[in-house]
């Protein structure tokens, strides 16, 4: 957000005055496609192929979120699956794992607990490169209405650029 923030100030100054309206175009456009992109990269999962896995370990992860001011715990599984090149192994317990960041310790041993070493599961791995596997094929409700909020934001913020010539040059 910061290095976009940088990126705007750094176009309203390089733009001469009659262009500026420009900047905020652009940054829409720019929030809008990353917002589509990580819609449309939640919803492939779904297409991608099962394939049968094996929980080889899992660990706890602290995350030291705010500048240590408090901690949050992340389930780490590891497993391994069957791919069309041999055997691999992931971590990657969905294609957005901090979906099940959370600061509840107990909650993040529950998801350690429900995958024990050794328990035969199902991994879903992407058609295209087959070192990209996960446990789970869904994106929680929370980052999808994130990515929503972020491609309707960038929408608001182009059409205000691309309406300020409008009231610029009645």
């Amino acid at each position: 957000m910061l290095l976009g923030a940088a990126a705007l100030s750094w176009l309203l100054l390089a733009l001469p005055p009659a262009k500026r309206w420009l900047a905020p175009l652009f940054m829409g456009v720019g929030l809008m496609s990353h917002g589509v992109r990580q819609i449309a990269r939640a919803r492939s999962v779904r297409h991608w192929h099962r394939s049968p896995a094996r929980i080889v370990g899992g660990e706890l992860v602290e995350v030291f979120v705010g500048g240590h001011t408090r901690t949050e715990y992340l389930p780490r599984i590891r497993f391994e699956y069957a791919s069309l090149s041999g055997w691999r192994e992931s971590h990657q317990l969905t294609v957005a794992p901090q979906d099940h960041r959370t600061p509840n310790r107990a909650e993040a041993q529950r998801w350690l607990d429900a995958h024990p070493v050794g328990a035969a599961v199902q991994a879903w791995v992407c058609p295209g490169r087959d070192e990209w596997a996960v446990l789970l094929a869904e994106v929680s409700a929370r980052r999808t209405s994130q990515n929503w909020a972020i491609t309707l934001g960038g929408l608001m913020v182009a059409c205000v650029g691309a309406s300020i010539p409008l009231f610029l040059n009645p």
